[in-house]
């Protein structure tokens, strides 16, 4: 278990041999020791920010459960606020139903799914169109609310730029692509 983990340059996480790593979420502490409010503070709802670099896992099982709060706030589980994000055979799921989203998309940049499973919450991966975005899901299993959610950046007056990109995939979801809003 661990707070919130902040990425700023280039990394790579790969599973050892025959090893299984679960990362599990759990609301982090400010430098003060002090346990953070979601409720107030958005970074305290992401397990992991990307916020520059080429960020890699490989065979990493995320395990995304936040607490239940009142009034419900936004989830993430992967926040991705600049540089790049590839997952390779990993899965990331969410199974007590507070509407997470396993991807979310903030920057411009590219996303890599490979033979991986998002499973759970409010949706696989969702875009703030923000620039050019790209989105490759390969041989990979989505099985959530939505599949993708693509808005527009509220700052920005520029329409969103997305590609998608999915092949030899399973989508499982009650909208595959929801778009509300866009310019």
């Amino acid at each position: 278990k661990f707070g919130q983990l902040y990425l700023k340059q280039d990394v790579t996480i790969q599973a050892g041999f025959g090893v299984s790593p679960i990362l599990t979420f759990e609301i982090g502490k400010d430098r003060l020791g002090i346990k953070k409010k979601p409720e107030r503070d958005a970074a305290a709802r992401n397990m992991i920010n990307v916020h520059s670099g080429k960020v890699t896992f490989e065979g990493v099982r995320f395990q995304m459960d936040p607490p239940t709060l009142k009034p419900p706030v936004p989830w993430g589980g992967l926040v991705v606020k600049g540089g790049s994000l590839r997952l390779l055979n990993c899965s990331f799921s969410e199974s007590n139903k507070q509407g997470t989203a396993a991807i979310v998309v903030e920057a411009p940049g590219q996303i890599v799914v490979r033979n991986s499973l998002l499973i759970g919450g409010r949706a696989a991966i969702e875009l703030v169109g923000n620039g050019q975005q790209e989105v490759v899901v390969d041989n990979s299993i989505l099985f959530s609310n939505a599949g993708f959610v693509v808005t527009n950046d509220a700052k920005s007056k520029a329409p969103a730029n997305v590609t998608l990109n999915i092949n030899n995939s399973i989508i499982q979801t009650k909208d595959v692509v929801s778009a509300p809003k866009l310019i």
